[in-house]
């Protein structure tokens, strides 16, 4: 009997030793960003995971995947919907394959100035964050890289300048197709990791960006004109899967809603701050900042209502452009 007893009672412990653990495993979420180390995006992101790491006692850890490494934004959007990558820091572009409608955010001449920028996020957030989570993703903040501009290498002062330029447009970009046809450029649509090989072989010769995006990756120094008029701002965002997301506890679903959107105002705060600056660099640089003739800018603006109007419905629904630019344009008369 006692032989029979210790044989059960090892087959027993043997069965406890081989049985999964039902204490919780931490939770890795492995993020991609196409801005490279080093840059004031990725700096503010490895900011943020360490403070998610720190707060969560190593319960909800990160590994980054900067500069591309996990390939452009269509190549993550891949990877996160076969759970390969988890969470990501996109641009606008990448946030609209997700949603389309936020596109509407990068509506060419949309916003004046950054206080419109920052109404019309606030205004819309909880409505885009809905669309979000109907497509299997938890939008947890917004950022920017900044208002950009169009870099050439020619100078750009006439209607007639733009006609000459072989303008770069992200390879699945829409807005920025419909808008640089529209002003009667030639658009070569490239993925973002080529845009320096096609500055070198000729292939292009003008891309749009902003000051800080242009001097992280070293585009600015291919040419030597700038077309002193800021046409859109170029937005992101922060992006989990919702089924990694769901993995998570209530109190740390929480605690990185508060994290990211702690460090997203921060990384708005420092890009503004950091454009600003990269502008006055390049222009100690040699680069020649030309605002626009009368005539080009009036065609600026009628390239822009027609791109918008070919945007409608195909990106976005009228009524919610006309509600984004309602938004951006209180207080307009009183100014």
């Amino acid at each position: 009997m006692k032989k029979l007893t210790k044989s059960i009672y090892g087959i027993l412990l043997l069965l406890s030793l081989l049985a999964p653990s039902t204490a919780p495993a931490g939770t890795v979420l492995k993020t991609a960003v196409v801005m490279p180390e080093g840059s004031t995006w990725t700096q503010v992101l490895h900011e943020m995971t360490a403070e998610v790491e720190a707060r969560t006692e190593g319960a909800v850890t990160f590994q980054v995947y900067a500069g591309g490494i996990s390939g452009d934004e269509p190549d993550v959007i891949r990877k996160m919907r076969v759970g390969r990558i988890q969470a990501a820091g996109f641009s606008g572009i990448g946030m609209g394959v997700l949603v389309p409608e936020v596109r509407v955010l990068e509506s060419v001449l949309l916003f004046r100035d950054h206080g419109e920028v920052d109404r019309v996020r606030e205004a819309l957030f909880d409505e885009f964050a809905a669309r979000f989570e109907k497509k299997g993703y938890v939008l947890l903040g917004f950022f920017e890289a900044g208002f950009t501009y169009v870099f050439s290498g020619r100078p750009l002062h006439q209607v007639a300048d733009l006609k000459q330029t072989k303008m770069w447009i992200w390879k699945g970009d829409q807005i920025a197709e419909r808008y640089v046809s529209a002003l009667g450029m030639e658009a070569v649509p490239l993925h973002m990791t080529d845009v320096n090989t096609g500055l070198e072989t000729g292939l292009i010769d003008g891309f749009y960006a902003p000051p800080l995006a242009a001097m992280a990756l070293q585009w600015y120094a291919r040419v030597g004109h700038v077309l002193d008029y800021p046409l859109v701002n170029s937005s992101g965002g922060f992006v989990v899967t919702k089924r990694a997301f769901g993995r998570l506890s209530a109190e740390h679903q929480q605690l990185l809603r508060e994290v990211v959107k702690k460090y997203c105002t921060k990384l708005v705060a420092s890009t503004r701050v950091e454009n600003a600056q990269a502008k006055t660099i390049m222009a100690g640089a040699g680069l020649d900042f030309a605002v626009p003739s009368e005539e080009l800018r009036r065609r600026l603006h009628a390239a822009a209502k027609t791109a918008a109007q070919r945007n409608i419905p195909a990106v976005y629904p009228k009524a919610l452009y006309d509600r984004a630019a309602a938004l951006a344009a209180e207080g307009r008369a009183a100014q």
